[in-house]
């Protein structure tokens, strides 16, 4: 996804659900694009490999792979 990052997070909810939140984010010119995906955590491992390949097939105008 050209220049930028991924970020992996973990937090509780107010309600005392433990979530993990995965990001990837890119800079295209003086535009910032971010892709979020938010689970239970029990769930994250079995859905990552889905988060990823959506990261993955992301096209963004302005932005190389």
């Amino acid at each position: 996804m050209g220049s930028g990052g991924r970020r992996l997070a973990q937090y509780t909810t107010v309600q005392g659900d433990y979530l993990s939140m995965e990001q990837w984010f890119v800079r295209a010119g003086s535009v910032g694009h971010t892709l979020t995906a938010t689970v239970e955590t029990f769930r994250y491992s079995v859905l990552a490999p889905t988060f990823r390949a959506m990261a993955e097939s992301l096209t963004l105008p302005g932005v190389s792979r």
